[in-house]
């Protein structure tokens, strides 16, 4: 049975938009696919054991997301334990699904593609570093903004498939 990973910071318990559509992905693909999110720490008493998948939940510490700096913290570590399970409990065959939250978890699917050419799936809800330019915590012409948008460039290439939900409308005539 192929193996997919899911790399998502939000997965239930977590209340997120995001976490409530991977679960359901997550629980409808578990009957064709052996489905392992990796994703942040547990809270309250969630049992994934009755579910159709696993669950690796990081066991780092949670600096307060309402500060820059804790934003930041939890990131990097979140993305280094994601590093680390995908460079451990994944192969080559397995596919990689990989959620644009934190803002620079796809370069983990560019890294083991480049390592050992192992697909991956990106899902895009926000667009880094449009979002942050636009916010006005980067500047377009920086060149942490520069080489972001070099990153996404590479990345968009490598990848099996970029998934952007949006609105979508036809013209009826």
């Amino acid at each position: 049975m192929k193996k997919i990973f899911i790399l998502t910071e939000y997965f239930p318990p977590s209340s997120a938009a995001t976490g409530r559509l991977l679960e359901e992905l997550a629980f409808d693909a578990g009957d064709v696919f052996k489905i392992n999110v990796i994703t942040s720490i547990k809270r309250n008493n969630f049992d994934d054991r009755t579910k159709p998948y696993s669950v690796f939940r990081s066991f780092i510490h949670r600096f307060d997301k309402n500060k820059i700096t804790g934003k930041i913290l939890n990131s990097l570590s979140f993305f280094i334990y994601c590093f680390l399970i995908v460079l451990f409990r994944t192969k080559k065959t397995d596919l990689l699904f990989i959620v644009s939250n934190p803002p620079f978890l796809a370069v983990i699917g560019l890294i083991f593609y480049k390592l050992r050419k192992q697909k991956f799936i990106y899902l895009i809800h926000d667009q880094f570093p449009e979002l942050a330019i636009k916010l006005g915590y980067l500047n377009e012409k920086s060149l942490t903004a520069k080489l972001w948008k070099k990153m996404n460039v590479r990345i968009f290439s490598s990848s099996l498939h970029t998934i952007a939900p949006g609105h979508h409308s036809t013209k009826q005539s």
